[in-house]
């Protein structure tokens, strides 16, 4: 198909020969009229023609003019035609190289692009190299200001070394001073240690004399030492004797809480008989509460205290008669000199060894084993004697706590009892043959023995009830400083003035003591029974009309009662602690079990029991596990031992 541009192209040339065809068709016509007017003479023969062509050839003329003026138009037309295809061909030319230029811009844009992004990432990871950079200058700026100062303090301490090295260049000067006149010193002293050396040499020749009788002495003194105690005295541990006197302890509370009636199975008479026994301050009453089953439990116990003190726990107490164990204890008091000052020097008996309460107590250990040699030479078998004395202490307590316990137990407990002495008098035995002197106090017969402990007081007096009453009384006493020992239920042991068992008693500033003296003057206010109009009593008096309390102590004034029935068995132990106020660790007493020398129980709670024997019996029996325990000391009354395991 041809193009737009071909077929103007031949329309043009079409136009164009039909023109030059018009114009080659007019040309002769004229060119043959003028050649015959030239012929003709000129003006007629044209007029002549004129006449007959005129006409014909102004129409022709007209109408060549027509077509002329159209071809002109054509021809304009056609000029203007090709301006445009000339412009056009240049626009499209001049449109490829813009289409070219504008692929090559694209192109540039896509690298431009390419690049903005390469430079993006760039500038991010400057960006992150320059905030790291920034913080790590703001660090090494913190690192610079702390330089700053420690530059700052290093100055100073330059400048203050500098006046130190001043000071010291002075002091320096004045020490060769000093020098120079001690070299002279020293020139002179060793002149007068020349002269005095040789009557160094002749005192050394006199000292060497000395020593060498001071060993032909010590020599002779050790032979009598081995002579008078080899194989009769041993050394004891003091925790091992703690440790058996605890268990002791425990074997003996655990006996008289099991095996005790109850109030209302104990006569009267028999009741004021354990009352007013000397061996405590206590008034027992035939009440339930809690508090005078434990006053009753501890006046027991005080009773074989007291009793283990006069027979088992003395001095030498193998001898039947005590007149001769008193004799033996004030000779060995003689010897040794007053325990308590040598107690109170042990830490410097060390240092001196040749002082005199060093060699009181030398003295007094070689006396105190010629006696037990003695003693077993003349009582060969050991076992006699112990039995003699269990014998002795069993038949007096037994013959004062029948009365008190159950019918069908007396076998049971007089065995218990039998084997709890026994127990005794061979941990005394055993403590009499220790190389320190060991003694038994059985009353407050040292200033600070029984000491009490307000950390051991808060323990128990947290498990029972407080009353406004009871504190306003107990700070009284304390602070008025009547305190004293009411009953000893089990005594210390001292060796060489040093607490090893600290033992248990009760004071008169016990919970227990105070409630039970509070209780008993508010049941003494009740007792006061009317008088009826017809002369006749009332027949309901309270079963427990007297509870337990304090000789001379508590002051008992119109206090109500503050026992409670759910309480009797739970806080029995609670509220009266038998054990020492200095104890800190809890007494492991399960099932009641006596001392691990021996091999017997105690019947548990849950084993057969003696008939007679309540449940009130039965809670303060299985209360014993709670029991604290009894700390002894090794340098002094205030450092606990461990507890017995």
């Amino acid at each position: 198909m041809a193009s737009p541009a071909h077929s103007l192209n031949r329309q043009k040339t079409t136009r164009h020969r039909s023109f030059s065809a018009i114009l080659s068709s007019c040309l002769p016509l004229r060119t043959r009229s003028m050649a015959e007017s030239k012929k003709n003479g000129g003006g007629s023969s044209s007029n002549q023609n004129s006449r007959l062509r005129g006409p014909r050839v102004i129409s022709k003329i007209l109408g060549l003019a027509s077509q002329v003026q159209d071809i002109s138009k054509d021809f304009e037309g056609l000029e203007q035609y090709e301006q445009l295809i000339e412009t056009q061909r240049a626009l499209k030319k001049e449109l490829e190289e813009k289409r070219v230029q504008v692929m090559q811009r694209d192109n540039q844009i896509k690298k431009m692009g390419v690049e903005i992004e390469d430079k993006k990432r760039e500038c991010d990871t400057l960006l992150n190299s320059f905030g790291e950079k920034f913080r790590l200058l703001d660090r090494n700026e913190t690192h610079i200001g702390v330089l700053e100062e420690q530059t700052a303090s290093l100055k100073n301490e330059l400048e203050r070394v500098r006046g130190e090295v001043q000071r010291m260049s002075t002091a320096e000067a004045d020490l060769r001073g000093k020098v120079d006149r001690q070299e002279k010193n020293l020139r002179k002293a060793k002149e007068q240690i020349a002269k005095q050396s040789q009557t160094c040499l002749d005192h050394k020749r006199m000292l060497d004399s000395k020593d060498i009788e001071i060993h032909q002495l010590e020599a002779s003194c050790q032979e009598l030492k081995q002579d008078a105690s080899d194989g009769v005295l041993q050394h004891m541990s003091t925790l091992e004797m703690g440790r058996c006197a605890d268990d002791l302890s425990n074997e003996l509370h655990g006996m008289v809480l099991h095996y005790l009636l109850d109030a209302k199975d104990m006569s009267k008479t028999a009741l004021n008989s354990l009352a007013s026994h000397k061996s405590h301050t206590l008034k027992l009453s035939h009440g339930m509460t809690k508090y005078a089953r434990l006053l009753r439990c501890a006046a027991a116990e005080a009773v074989v205290c007291d009793s283990l003190m006069r027979h088992v726990f003395r001095d030498l107490f193998y001898p039947a008669t005590p007149s001769f164990s008193d004799a033996t204890t004030a000779i060995l008091d003689l010897l040794g000199g007053n325990p308590d000052a040598a107690s109170s020097t042990a830490s410097s008996l060390s240092d001196s060894v040749g002082g005199s309460s060093h060699k009181a107590c030398r003295r007094q250990r070689v006396v105190r084993a010629n006696l037990i040699a003695h003693q077993d030479s003349a009582y060969p078998d050991a076992g006699s004697v112990h039995k003699e004395v269990v014998t002795i202490v069993l038949d007096e307590v037994i013959s004062l706590l029948q009365p008190f316990l159950v019918a069908t137990a007396i076998s049971e407990f007089r065995l218990k009892l039998e084997d709890f002495i026994l127990h005794a008098t061979q941990f005394w035995a055993r403590v009499q043959r220790n190389t320190n002197r060991c003694t038994a106090l059985g009353s407050m017969e040292r200033a600070g023995d029984w000491e009490e402990c307000e950390d051991q007081q808060a323990d128990y007096h947290s498990l029972i009830e407080k009353t406004a009453e009871l504190e306003v009384i107990r700070d009284q006493k304390l602070k008025t400083g009547e305190m004293e020992v009411v009953a000893v239920l089990f005594p210390q042991v001292i060796c060489e003035g040093n607490c090893i068992f600290n033992g248990r008693a009760l004071f008169n500033t016990h919970r227990a003591v105070l409630k039970a003296s509070m209780e008993r003057s508010h049941e003494l206010a009740s007792t006061k029974v009317p008088i009826h109009p017809h002369k006749r009593r009332s027949s309901v008096v309270s079963a427990s009309t007297v509870t337990g309390m304090l000789g001379g102590g508590a002051g008992g004034g119109g206090g109500s009662s503050h026992s409670h029935p759910h309480n009797t068995g739970a806080n029995l132990e609670s509220a009266m602690p038998l054990s020492s106020p200095s104890s800190s660790s809890p007494r492991k007493m399960a099932n009641l079990s006596p001392s691990r020398s021996t091999g017997r129980k105690i019947a548990a709670p849950g084993e057969q029991r003696p008939r007679g024997i309540n449940s009130t019996t039965q809670d303060a029996t299985s209360l014993a596990t709670h029991r604290k325990p009894v700390s002894s000391t090794t340098g002094g009354k205030g450092n606990a031992r461990p507890s017995a395991m």
